[in-house]
């Protein structure tokens, strides 16, 4: 027995969203194609390389949407959502909780993390007075299911909680033929993807050295954007060995400085993570460090304009 959640809003949202990146990152290639290669075009060139993992993210949502489902038999429910599927046996379930059984108006806390918006309701959190909570719902309570194991709570939302909490009480009542362990199955390259991606976000000092990088960045934009209607209509871009300016551009060019900055960024923090989840954490530091170092260089030749 299969059961499916309402998906018009999260995936309509999801959409927009699409359109609107997709949108974005056609104006930014206009601009390059129509107008003179300047620190401009590093900004626009650098909009784009961050709108990627946006769209990526956006892409793999929307894909999940469409496959999200629970299904029932007397051994497990499984849940899927895009290319991977939870299987958790029926013997490991202990509640199932829906609005009645929390009483009219009352609300059980649950705290969804990471990035999600209305209609994809998916990812990891917390159900106070229960643990660790794996969501996998597409509308907020009292419109959804939450199924305790042993070991965690899934929250759930098919279109009818009530009738999906019966047929799930009546599988239980069968018992299982057989007994077997709770598995994830994904594809191996979404497993790798995952552990890449997981790897630096459980260690404070990547998270550290990353968010300092990307913070003294983003303060650089900020200052010049501060400073540039103060600049002078040209501004020294290079300088000789006796420290003589010997190049010098409009004021806009100062924002070469920041651009250099994020590419360095996005790269630097690409090739750590990788090198990061292989386990070669010493060179994976030293790229973020060295982010950190030049965005620091870059905001000395930044006070010097």
């Amino acid at each position: 027995m299969e059961f499916h959640p309402p998906r018009r809003q999260g995936f309509l949202i999801g959409l927009a969203l699409l359109g609107a990146l997709l949108a974005l990152d056609g104006v930014w290639l206009g601009l390059l194609r129509r107008l003179p290669f300047n620190a401009l075009s590093l900004i626009w060139i650098a909009l784009i390389l961050a709108s990627l993992p946006a769209l990526a993210f956006v892409i793999a949502s929307l894909y999940g949407l469409v496959r999200l489902a629970y299904s029932l038999d007397r051994h497990a429910l499984t849940i899927r959502w895009g290319a991977s599927s939870i299987l958790i046996p029926l013997y490991e379930i202990e509640r199932v909780l829906v609005e009645r059984d929390v009483g009219p108006g009352a609300s059980p806390r649950l705290h969804l993390r990471g990035l999600y918006w209305p209609g994809r309701l998916v990812g990891v959190g917390r159900a106070e007075g229960f643990g660790p909570a794996h969501f996998y719902a597409t509308r907020p309570w009292p419109n959804q299911v939450l199924v305790v194991s042993q070991n965690s709570v899934y929250v759930l939302s098919p279109a009818d909680p009530q009738a999906f909490a019966e047929a799930l009480a009546t599988a239980r009542t069968l018992g299982p033929a057989r007994q077997f362990s709770g598995t994830t199955d994904r594809p191996a390259f979404v497993n790798g993807l995952a552990e890449v991606f997981r790897s630096p976000l459980r260690d404070r000092v990547a998270q550290g050295l990353m968010g300092a990088g990307a913070a003294l960045n983003l303060a650089l934009f900020g200052y010049l954007a501060w400073r540039y209607p103060r600049l002078p209509a040209t501004i020294p871009l290079h300088f000789d060995p006796a420290g003589v300016p010997d190049v010098l551009g409009p004021a806009s060019q100062a924002f070469i400085l920041p651009t250099i900055g994020l590419i360095t960024f996005f790269l630097n923090s690409l090739l750590g993570w990788g090198l990061h989840a292989r386990q070669d954490r010493s060179p994976a530091y030293l790229l973020w460090g060295a982010t950190v170092l030049v965005q620091v260089l870059l905001w000395v030749a930044a006070f010097g304009l």
